[in-house]
């Protein structure tokens, strides 16, 4: 990874990390007064009532989820510390947001800004109607571990100055703890062994040593899925949710529950709340219109126009959507695109043929926005990882029930992909346009958050 001066960072200048202090006071301010008495929070309160922890954790397992690891501290945190987590959740928000920084990027304090106000927005987006603990602990915690875990592989793709020092030496498989946690959530099991399977495959092709921390790494990931598929725990769950809540589930052919999961993944970018993804393309079509002059504009403004019309369809199906729905009222609700696409007229086929055109779109302007493999690499990954998580609940029958916590490391991914698109584009930019969108950016995202913290305080 490089770690170039910019010019937008100068010593004479705010640090870069004053974006986290600011970060973990509005998310410190939203903590110290949400609820931790709703939802599942409300249940696991009185789950050791009657049994200890270990006899508890092996009756879930046998009848309701291989999240063994995870339930535990989450019922524990929940009986014994809700005031704790509220400080440790706070911290795991942050982390996130330095551990993007640091494993994937420059480090300035645009670019640190960009992640701080994507992950306060994350907020807008009701992702914990499971209850905050249960939550949070359930879906944050395990993506900040599974980051924890990526932090060795800086010295697979490139030497840094921080990080454990100039050896790894046995600190790092410290980072096979936060990786056990990680693998012990259906999704980053994936985003682990994924990521073991790409530095491997980086390594070899590269002629390198591949170190032996991938290879336990991968080891840690592929034994928490196998731990996850033969969870008698899971198909019971399974078995249930499908006959109460979506009976013809089990007899739904391959490709259905696949286009059903593509479908409700593809269904964040074009709701109300699509802002992450609306910015992500502001900013793309910023970059291409200002970018250089000669022989490459002409492409730069080819893909600047693709992705400005790309934005306007954001705007037009999220933020500007009420607006709309006064003049054509099959814009009103969120339920819109049923009223479109899954009619006589279009079926879900054609629907998800054209999210799927829409996608391809977008990862291919992200890769010419990008501008190297540095940035799109892990660019790519991120969104793709995302989007590939909040696709396989399509196999869930829980897949139109979940709510938008499923949707989360989608919005990750989005937001790493924003914060490289910003730092490609950050030196073409006039410096009124950057400081421009990153305070409209910025201040956004803390309005979100403000709102969310004054709901709490007020009420």
């Amino acid at each position: 990874m490089s770690y170039r001066k910019s010019r937008h960072h100068r010593p004479d200048q705010i640090p870069a990390w004053t974006a986290w202090i600011v970060l973990g006071i509005f998310l410190l301010a939203y903590h110290l007064k949400v609820s931790v008495n709703l939802g599942d929070d409300a249940s696991f309160v009185h789950a050791l009532d009657n049994q200890n922890l270990i006899s508890w954790s092996i009756n879930q397992y046998h009848t309701w989820s291989s999240r063994t690891l995870i339930e535990a501290a989450m019922v524990t945190m929940r009986i014994y510390g809700p005031n704790l987590w509220r400080i440790l959740n706070t911290g795991m928000y942050v982390l996130i947001g330095v551990l993007i920084s640091w494993l994937f990027t420059e480090g300035t304090l645009g670019g640190n800004c960009v992640i701080a106000a994507g992950i306060l927005m994350l907020f807008g987006w009701d992702l914990n109607d499971a209850g905050q603990i249960a939550s949070s602990m359930n879906y944050i915690w395990p993506m900040g571990c599974a980051l924890l875990a990526m932090i060795p592989m800086k010295r697979v793709y490139g030497e840094v100055e921080n990080g454990f020092g100039k050896s790894y030496r046995g600190w790092e498989y410290l980072c096979l703890l936060p990786a056990l946690y990680a693998s012990n959530e259906e999704m980053t099991a994936v985003f682990v062994t994924g990521s073991a399977v790409v530095a491997i495959l980086y390594s070899f092709w590269q002629g390198q040593k591949i170190r032996p921390y991938l290879w336990a790494l991968l080891a840690v990931g592929v034994l928490g899925l196998i731990y996850i598929l033969s969870c008698p725990g899971n198909s019971i769950r399974f078995a249930k949710e499908a006959a109460t809540g979506y009976p013809e589930f089990p007899d739904l052919p391959f490709g259905i529950k696949l286009r059903d999961g593509f479908l409700t993944a593809s269904y964040l970018m074009v709701r109300k709340g699509n802002y992450l993804f609306l910015f992500l393309g502001l900013l793309m079509t910023l970059g291409f219109v200002f970018t250089g002059r000669g022989y490459k504009t002409r492409h730069n403004r080819t893909a600047g126009m693709v992705s400005a019309v790309f934005t306007v369809l954001l705007m037009i199906s999220g933020v500007l959507r009420p607006m709309m729905a006064k003049i054509i009222p099959v814009f009103s609700g969120d339920d819109y695109i049923d009223k479109l696409f899954v009619s006589k007229a279009v079926s879900p086929w054609a629907e998800a043929g054209i999210f799927l055109m829409v996608w391809i779109l977008l990862f291919g302007l992200l890769i010419f926005a990008c501008e190297t493999m540095e940035k799109a690499v892990p660019a790519v990954y991120m969104l793709l990882f995302g989007l590939g998580a909040k696709t396989v609940m399509g196999f869930s029958p829980m897949v139109f029930a979940s709510g938008n916590r499923t949707g989360l490391f989608l919005l990750i991914g989005v937001i790493t992909a924003t914060v490289l698109v910003y730092e490609a584009a950050e030196e073409k930019l006039p410096d009124w346009v950057r400081v421009c969108g990153l305070g409209i950016y910025s201040l956004f995202g803390m309005y979100v958050m403000t709102m969310q913290i004054a709901a709490l305080w007020l009420a």
